[in-house]
């Protein structure tokens, strides 16, 4: 076998799902990780986005319980006594922290884009779900991409836009976008604070794959 990086021997080198959930694994590691990580969104926020609140609101489980951060995530809730489906998060953190009232609560969703485009009314769908409880508080809606050219990031402001102008409620809207430059960044940071063992290895292996997103990016 010419290459041992996994991720291009299994051909995921451009998989949404297996990004996102290596990304969440890696955020969950430890708490080094997870800080690193808050850094790289609150770089990346929006206006009115509460990221410190949201990272002071979760509990750090050392046992690898990690309830405050899932992928694949179904989206759907009760409102005024119907379920209401607000579609699949790919990345999805919230808090952990019993002492919290359920209206205080943080969400956030990262919506993770490499080739797809957005599907129909996908972004108006978090943002409902975010929002639609008046009383709650939300850290916000992050879109992940590849490409930070005009022309994408157009669209995900066209997309932000239609979900805005067709909601209900009088709100603006509130997102950030990072992109996956921003996770070689974080992942750097991840590989020089671990210990030598399979995780750092999985992250540089992981690593390599994002910088294959950018030839131009070198050592």
């Amino acid at each position: 076998m010419n290459d041992d990086n996994i991720f291009k021997v299994l051909k995921l080198e451009r998989k949404e799902t297996i990004h996102s959930a290596m990304i969440a694994a890696i955020v969950a590691h430890d708490e080094r990780c997870w800080n690193h990580f808050f850094d790289i969104l609150e770089k990346g926020k929006a206006k009115g986005f509460n990221i410190e609140a949201l990272r002071k609101s979760i509990i750090y489980d050392d046992n690898k319980n990690h309830k405050w951060i899932d992928t694949e995530v179904h989206l759907t809730e009760k409102i005024k006594g119907k379920k209401r489906d607000r579609g699949r998060a790919d990345i999805w953190i919230g808090t952990n922290n019993p002492t919290i009232k359920d209206k205080d609560k943080y969400r956030l969703i990262i919506e993770n884009k490499i080739d797809a485009d957005f599907q129909y009314r996908q972004l108006r769908k978090y943002y409902r779900y975010l929002t639609d409880k008046e009383s709650r508080q939300f850290a916000g809606l992050f879109v992940l991409c590849v490409k930070d050219d005009n022309e994408f990031m157009s669209k995900v402001k066209n997309a932000a836009e239609t979900f805005n102008t067709e909601s209900k409620k009088d709100k603006e809207t509130e997102y950030a976008i990072i992109t996956y430059k921003d996770i070689l960044n974080w992942l750097e940071e991840v590989i020089i604070e671990t210990e030598e063992g399979d995780f750092k290895t999985a992250v540089k292996q992981y690593k390599e794959i994002i910088k294959g997103f950018y030839p131009e990016t070198k050592e």
